[in-house]
This record gives C-alpha cells, structure tokens and sequence, in this order.
C-alpha cells in the first residue's frame, strides 16, 4: 500500500514537473526571440532557465527507474544533437534558427550528466569480468585507477587548448562551434577520469596502476560472482558504502558543470557578474571533477539502486568470506 502511494506521488511530480518545464522552455523561447540574445532580461532568463532545467532532470533521474531515464536520454540526444549541429550550421543572427537552437540547447546538455553516470553503473555490470581478464605487457594487468589518471590529463590539456581557440581569429559562430565541441569532450574526459580514479581512489594513492597476474591467483579463496570475475578477501575493500549519501550531489553538481564548461558563454551574463568565459568554464572543470569523485566514492551505492538483486548477490559472497575468518 505504501508503495503504491510513493509510485503515485512520483507519478504526480513527474507529470507537475515535465508541464512546468515546458511553460519554462516557451517563455524562454518568446524572450530570446523578441529581446535578442545580449539583452540582459534574456541573460538573466537563460541562466535560471539552465538552473530551472539542471534541476529538473536531477528530479527525473532520482524519480524514474534508471532504465526509464537512459531511454529518455538517449531519445533526446538522438533526436536534439544532430538538430543542434545542422542549426549551428545555418544560424544567422538574430533569426528565428537561432532562437530554436539557444532553446535546444538547455535541455540538451542539462540530460547528459545523469545519463552518463547510468552507463557508468550499465558498463560496470556488463564489463567488469571483461575487464578483469584484461592483460598489457603480457601478464600484468592494468587497473582502471591509471585509465582515470590518463583521461583527467588529456581534459587538462583540452581545457589549455580551449584557452587558445578562444584568442584565436576564427570567425565567431566557428569559433562558438569548436569551444561546444571541444567542451562536450571536455567533459566526458574529465567525468570518466574522475569516476574512474575515485572509484579505485586506494591504489591510486599507494601508485598501484599495473598489477603482475600470478598462477597462483585461482588457487586463492575466491567466489565467482555473475557480475564480478572474482570476490576476495582482497577485493572487500572495494565494496563498502560510502560513509554519506554523495551520488546525488555528484549527479546535480556534473548537470551544472556541463553547462559551464560546454556553454560558458551562454550560462551566466559574464559582464553582469565580472566573470570572463574561460573562468566560468574553469569553475565547470572543478564541479565536474568533484562531482566524478563523489560518484567514484558513492558508486556502490547508485549500483545498489539500479541492480539491487545484485548487490545483494555481492553482499551475501561478503558476508560467506567474513564468516571464514577474513
């Protein structure tokens, strides 16, 4: 009975929510068109409209099953990035392309964040035993840990890149293009390298990036899980809640950091605000890399959320190694 009310009181914010969001979106539409893209009311609107719509797909991604919002996802990602390509392609300024495109874009990249973290959790079911059995340099195999450092350097070294396209000549709505490309790539370098280091955060810190596979490895009390290749003694650690509840901050904190660094331009009136574009998406590469963190820290628990007849299946290998002695 009691999960039945729950169901429909979620039902009824989600309904109230998406009706609201589409009032917001055409109200923002009809200020952009008739005040133009610099006019300061339009600005101020953009900005609490990119917060409004940050908000609401966090909403959506707490409230609907997981499987539910990655089909959302992936249906406005399939539907809305080509469009937003082709409309940057013919956009004139002033015109009504333009206006369609400035209001595609704030639900376009304010869904990506929780999405991205689903398939974080989807790839961690589907591949961990694959990547288990991953080998390089003959018998040694590579931890995820080293993977999250190479990708953080590469955005790094994009985010230094994006600093000298933005001084750069190129024609304006070319140069707008680029920073956009550049950002989205940005980001999923930065996510994925930050999840990935502080998911396996203690052998990164003790510089255990290559790990020398030994024959005697199977011989090692070990149970085989349907997701996970093998659950030790030595693996416990890597299994254990978060001591606080980060994911959600980590999902609302990578929305907001999208934004920044793919739309710094567009996401606050940087001359209202004192602010310049590269330090609005500077500020967007530090929420991104934060918010990878808390996910990395708190992934057992999302995991949980979407596949908990495995996390109990995980928890009940766990408490059979205890029971041993371990």
């Amino acid at each position: 009975m009691a999960q039945g009310k729950k169901l429909t009181i979620n039902k009824f914010v989600l309904v109230f929510l998406t009706i609201l969001s589409i009032f917001v979106l055409i109200y923002y539409f009809f200020i952009d068109f008739n005040l133009g893209w610099n006019d300061i009311e339009t600005e101020l609107n953009r900005t609490l409209t990119y917060a409004f719509f940050i908000v609401y797909f966090f909403a959506l991604s707490l409230l609907m099953h997981y499987k539910s919002y990655i089909a959302l996802y992936i249906l406005i990602l399939i539907i809305g990035g080509p469009m937003w390509l082709i409309l940057y392609a013919f956009q004139t300024e002033g015109s009504l392309i333009v206006t369609i495109r400035n209001a595609l874009t704030i639900p376009l990249f304010a869904v990506v964040a929780p999405g991205l973290t689903f398939n974080f959790m989807q790839i961690i079911k589907n591949k961990s035993k694959k990547f288990a059995n991953n080998s390089v340099l003959g018998n040694y195999h590579i931890h995820e840990g080293l993977i999250g450092v190479i990708l953080v350097v590469m955005a790094t070294i994009l985010l230094i890149i994006r600093y000298f396209v933005n001084s750069s000549t190129l024609p304006e709505e070319y140069r707008e293009l680029i920073l956009a490309l550049v950002g989205i790539l940005q980001f999923l370098l930065t996510y994925s390298g930050s999840f990935l280091v502080f998911r396996d955060f203690q052998d990164v810190i003790h510089f255990k990036f290559l790990e020398k596979k030994h024959p005697t490895q199977a011989t090692r009390n070990v149970h085989i899980s349907e997701t996970f290749n093998e659950l030790s003694p030595e693996s416990l650690k890597f299994f254990k809640l978060a001591s606080a509840r980060l994911y959600p901050i980590g999902i609302l904190l990578s929305s907001l950091g999208a934004i920044m660094i793919i739309h710094a331009l567009d996401f606050l009136p940087l001359e209202l605000f004192g602010l310049t574009q590269e330090s609005v998406a500077f500020w967007g590469f530090l929420c991104i890399f934060f918010s990878g963190a808390f996910i990395g820290f708190d992934w057992y628990r999302l995991f949980a959320r979407c596949y908990p007849l495995l996390y109990e299946e995980v928890e009940t290998v766990k408490r059979k190694i205890k029971d041993q002695g371990y």
